[in-house]
């Protein structure tokens, strides 16, 4: 095959490229397809217990991943969320769940205690 072809084909790929190249950019761009950020840390736990002061504020959180486990504790932060599946769990009732598994939710960086997803066991009858 002589130069002037070779060089024929290949300016023609590069022109049949370039559009698909900033066709596919363009489609991300209006899509807007952005990489998805982990924001929290969940951690499941068997066992979860919320301390309060003597004022009744909730101050800690002591988890434990497992029955022979050593304790994690973590702090209550004013904006700590406490639910019982998807039910909110008023503050007064919080400590009612005290000895439950769950999940913990915490901000990826800081460690904050954002979440506490209580998983409310079934007694057996």
């Amino acid at each position: 095959m002589s130069p002037t072809i070779k060089t024929a084909i290949i300016s023609l790929l590069v022109t049949l490229a370039v559009p698909f190249s900033f066709a596919s950019e363009t489609a991300l761009l209006e899509k807007k397809i952005l990489p998805m950020v982990q924001l929290e840390d969940p951690l499941e736990v068997s066992s979860i217990t919320v301390i309060s002061d003597r004022e009744g504020i909730y101050t800690q959180l002591i988890v434990k991943t497992c029955a022979t486990c050593a304790p994690k504790t973590f702090t209550i932060q004013n904006t700590t969320e406490f639910y019982v599946g998807q039910q909110v769990v008023p503050y007064a009732n919080v400590r009612e769940h005290n000895g439950e598994g769950g999940t913990i939710f915490t901000k990826k960086d800081t460690l904050e205690l954002n979440r506490v997803l209580f998983m409310k066991h079934i007694k057996e009858q």
